[in-house]
């Protein structure tokens, strides 16, 4: 029994042996805790990209496409992308493939907005928009019918009346045959209306024509008169003769 007791412990102390005389593996310690723990590499750049797309997933946003955010003044305007309704401002379109998109804005009683962006992969681009409504321009003139031309540009004869009209300045001119043309630059204003009146006054060449007309026509009535009253004074003169000799030849008888 002594015998198996010492074969026994001396397995112990060689299988004891073995286990602390083994290469130990490179592991640092944990100073503070005195508790061995292995040392956690970084993620590579690689995936941390998987790792924000997997976010952007879960987000409900697809990454590889770009985002639209649109607000229009007024609200509740008509938002239509590449010829596809996409709701009503203010709104977020996603997925939008990359490159360049034609957006139009539109509203009852407002001009359309076209606007043409270039959509950015995984980036969010916002678009504020400013809607207008038409202005309105009457103009009267004396004499009617003059021509009417807009921005250089004739658009017909007065009276005239356009209330479609885009915001902005204009230049407007009348011209009317034998009087002076008439030139103003206006400014049309967001839903407003303007009316010009204008009086068209006769040319200096028109005057001067009328006034010789005139003249010669006093000239040509005087001389007519002239005319007249030396045969009326001619006629008395050839009477008064005529009595004369009658009274003349009654008294030789």
């Amino acid at each position: 029994m002594k015998s198996n007791y010492m074969i026994v412990s001396a397995a112990c102390l060689c299988c004891a042996f073995s286990i602390f005389s083994a290469p130990q593996k490179n592991v640092p310690a944990d100073i503070s805790s005195g508790v061995q723990s292995a040392k956690i590499a970084k993620p590579s750049d690689t995936a941390k990209a998987e790792i924000k797309k997997d976010t952007l997933k879960r987000d409900g946003v697809k990454t590889g496409f770009g985002r639209l955010h649109i607000i229009a003044t007024p609200d509740s305007a008509v938002v239509v992308m590449d010829s596809n309704t996409r709701g009503t401002a203010p709104i977020i379109i996603d997925s939008i493939v990359p490159g360049e998109h034609t957006v139009l804005i539109r509203k009852k009683g407002y001009f359309i907005k076209k606007i043409s962006f270039v959509a950015v992969a995984d980036t969010t681009q916002q678009l504020s928009v400013s809607l207008v409504r038409p202005g309105g321009l009457v103009v009267k003139s004396d004499p009617i019918g003059a021509r009417l031309f807009l921005d250089d540009k004739e658009s017909g004869a007065t009276p005239w009346e356009n209330v479609k009209l885009k915001p902005g300045d204009y230049k407007i001119r009348l011209e009317y045959l034998q009087h002076e043309p008439f030139e103003k630059n206006v400014s049309i204003k967001d839903g407003l209306c303007d009316t010009i009146s204008v009086t068209l006054p006769y040319t200096k060449t028109y005057l001067d024509s009328i006034a010789a007309v005139k003249q010669q026509k006093d000239t040509a009535k005087h001389k007519a008169n002239l005319i007249t009253n030396l045969a009326v004074f001619g006629a008395f003169l050839i009477f008064g003769l005529v009595i004369i000799a009658t009274e003349a030849a009654n008294n030789n008888l």
